[in-house]
C-alpha cells in the first residue's frame, strides 16, 4: 500500500502512522516537542528533592508525559507540578511509580 497524500503522514518519536486518527505533526512541531521536554527536565532537575529520582520526559503537542521511579507520591507530584509550570506545557500525563526506588 502507498502513501498518496502524504499530508495524512504523521511521525510521533520516530514512529510513522498513516490516516487521519492521529494528530499531524510536523518537523518543527518535533523540535518544539524535543525543546519542551528538553525544559521540563531542567526544572525537575533543579529541584534538589527530585535530583536522584528516575524522572523520564517525552514531549507530544505540547502534552508532557512523565514516567520512572520516584521516592515517595509527594516527589511524584511534585515533579507534575514543576512540569505544569514550565512555558508551552499544556498538559501534563504522571505515570511515575512512587516507592519504586527512584535513588
Amino acid at each position: 500500500m502507498s502513501v498518496k497524500n502524504m499530508a495524512l503522514a504523521a511521525t510521533v518519536f520516530g514512529s510513522m502512522f498513516v490516516g487521519s486518527a492521529y494528530a499531524q505533526t510536523t518537523f518543527a512541531g518535533n523540535i518544539n516537542d524535543a525543546n519542551l521536554a528538553d525544559g521540563v527536565r531542567q526544572a525537575i532537575a533543579a529541584r534538589p528533592a527530585l535530583t536522584g529520582d528516575q524522572i523520564h520526559v517525552r514531549a507530544a503537542g505540547g502534552v508532557v508525559y512523565l514516567y520512572g521511579a520516584v521516592d515517595t507520591p509527594t516527589e511524584a507530584a511534585m515533579a507534575e507540578s514543576i512540569a505544569q509550570k514550565v512555558d508551552g506545557v499544556r498538559k501534563v500525563v504522571n505515570a511515575t511509580t512512587a516507592g519504586a526506588g527512584g535513588n
